[in-house]
């Protein structure tokens, strides 16, 4: 069968096979169980897994899609990184995971479009950073944390709409994504990081909330054409990375 296994850890594959089916009563796939098999286009994974451990299916270039099960808790860093075939992820309705882990989907090039479980209040660094074909993404409504570099690089990510409970967007995390034109912040949000938008060269417009407490240092370069749409009472002077912004108050 080409399985390792300890336990109920399924810990390294090692067959060339192009579809595989783990194995019923498995619980977990190891870290870095399927890395680097460009054989992979298919797999089949049991209700009973609950957990897939970092870099699980690392640079697997074929692999096509993936269908997580309702019993999936967690997921590890890296997990489809490099998977540059991969075109469709499926959550379940019922899903448990709450964070999208660190570099989970970099350099995805054929995912075009995903939806997030409303289960996930986080999605970390460089979660999907370099998604070159990136076009729209479904954000949870429970989510609150938006991390460094997560979406840097999409240079076709064209939509996105920001759920109500979002409070933090980190350092870097739309650098870069070109297509971008125009975006709302929810109410809510406090914290805006370092080069959080830097050279979206095509947002011509940002609604930002009262709510927020700090905007990150050059925040907004390189949005040569931007206005930024402020709030009745908002005191744009508080922000240093405002101070040569287009700012109107609506």
């Amino acid at each position: 069968m080409g399985f390792t296994v300890s336990g109920t850890t399924l810990t390294l594959y090692n067959k060339g096979d192009s579809e595989v089916t783990i194995p019923e009563g498995l619980t977990e796939i190891g870290q870095s169980a399927f890395k680097n098999k460009s054989s992979l286009r298919k797999i089949n994974v049991p209700g009973s897994v609950t957990s897939i451990g970092a870099y699980a299916f690392y640079w697997c270039t074929n692999l096509e899609s993936f269908t997580f099960s309702d019993k999936v808790q967690k997921i590890g860093d890296g997990i489809f990184d490099r998977c540059k075939a991969l075109a469709k992820v499926t959550f379940p309705y019922s899903c448990k995971i709450t964070q999208i882990p660190a570099y989970a989907f970099e350099s995805c090039d054929s995912l075009e479009s995903i939806t997030i479980p409303n289960s996930v209040t986080e999605i970390a660094s460089c979660a999907f950073q370099f998604c070159s074909n990136l076009k729209s993404i479904e954000l949870p409504s429970n989510l609150e944390v938006i991390g460094n570099s997560t979406f840097a690089n999409c240079a076709n990510l064209t939509k996105i709409n920001f759920p109500s409970k979002l409070k933090k967007i980190g350092k870097n995390a739309f650098s870069n994504c070109e297509r971008l034109t125009s975006l709302i912040l929810p109410n809510g949000l406090t914290e805006i990081g370092d080069f959080a938008f830097y050279f979206c060269s095509n947002l011509t417009s940002i609604t930002l909330p009262a709510s927020l407490t700090r905007i990150g240092l050059d925040a907004f370069e390189g949005c040569r054409n931007l206005t930024i749409y402020v709030p009745k009472g908002f005191n744009a002077e508080r922000f240093e990375s405002l101070q040569y912004c287009h700012v109107v108050t609506r």
